[in-house]
């Protein structure tokens, strides 16, 4: 999509997305009762990237190692989530929120075939503009939007470092 928009602004270069994701760690930490009971899901390619580097620094607060799955939710038939999510604290992962369209499909495949016992969303960047009623716990900034704007999570093959940049 960035192809045929113009970058107008960076909102996070890659230092600040790297303090912004270990502040949202320690904030879903401060609210979690049973560590062995968390999952985190991260939403399709760039969802799952948040969710790694989230789970590396929630693993750190918590002091185990915090299981890290991926859905796709593109997929045109609805998906299985492909692990357990029966009595589990699940923490939807994705970059940005917008209508909450991908999230509502994420809450379909995780409440499917299971019941968990806590859901809760963390965004890297929340855009308002909601169609579905849902609203993170954690987010990294809450950056409203024009409707014509773009906002994308860019990551550098080399170095793997992550922005957050502004189209439109």
């Amino acid at each position: 999509m960035s192809d045929t928009l113009t970058p107008q602004l960076t909102l996070m270069d890659p230092a600040r997305v790297k303090r912004t994701v270990r502040r949202m760690a320690f904030q879903l930490a401060e609210g979690i009762e049973h560590p062995d009971k968390v999952v985190l899901a991260g939403l399709n390619v760039r969802g799952m990237l948040l969710a790694k580097l989230l789970g590396h620094h929630l693993s750190k607060a918590l002091g185990i190692e915090v299981p890290v799955h991926s859905i796709d939710v593109n997929s045109p038939e609805l998906p299985e989530s492909g692990f357990d999510t029966e009595n589990k604290d699940i923490i939807l992962v994705d970059d940005v929120l917008f209508s909450g369209r991908t999230m509502s499909r994420a809450l379909s495949v995780i409440t499917g075939n299971a019941e968990p016992e806590r859901i809760r969303i963390a965004v890297l960047i929340d855009r308002g503009h909601r169609k579905f009623p849902l609203y993170p716990e954690v987010s990294g900034m809450r950056y409203p939007t024009k409707f014509d704007e773009h906002v994308e999570v860019e990551t550098s093959q080399e170095d793997q470092s992550v922005s957050v940049v502004l189209f439109e």
